[in-house]
């Protein structure tokens, strides 16, 4: 019977590149995070002019503009955190743990290791396995 899904084995993909992609993961989803709840402010001209009223459909106002543009990009940066969340909360507890810490809280693998308690291979073999996994899901793995 052949393959359901064409998956990469872990021999087949360079660890130290997807490690790369995965921290731009996560400073990517830093940022998406930040998008999510932010606001962007919309800019006022000194300068008034008179204008004949438009009776259009049409938005030609800089404080309606970026009232649409706050709506637009916070609910797309919503609706790519919610993804987001939904793929890292999926992982493993241990794995998930490592990968915060390590990418998020930019914590040093040592202070990890013994806040966990691993011993160095263990810890090093499950943040492999974690950062395969996760890169696997989001399609940022890199092979050789």
């Amino acid at each position: 019977m052949g393959q359901l899904f064409n998956l990469p084995q872990v021999e087949d993909i360079n660890y130290i590149q997807t490690v790369r992609e995965v921290r731009k993961f996560f400073k990517d989803y830093l940022m998406l995070r930040v998008m999510a709840g932010s606001r962007k402010l919309p800019t006022m001209t000194t300068t008034y002019k008179l204008t004949p009223p438009n009776f259009s459909n049409e938005f030609h106002s800089k404080v309606e503009d970026a009232a649409i543009h706050n709506v637009d990009n916070v609910h797309a940066a919503q609706e790519a955190v919610k993804k987001y969340d939904a793929i890292l909360n999926q992982l493993e507890h241990i794995h998930r743990k490592i990968l915060f810490e390590k990418f998020i809280h930019n914590l040093q693998d040592i202070t990890i290791m013994l806040d966990i308690p691993y011993e160095e291979r263990q810890y090093k073999r499950e943040k492999r396995k974690a950062v395969i996994e996760l890169a696997t899901t989001l399609g940022i793995e890199v092979l050789n």
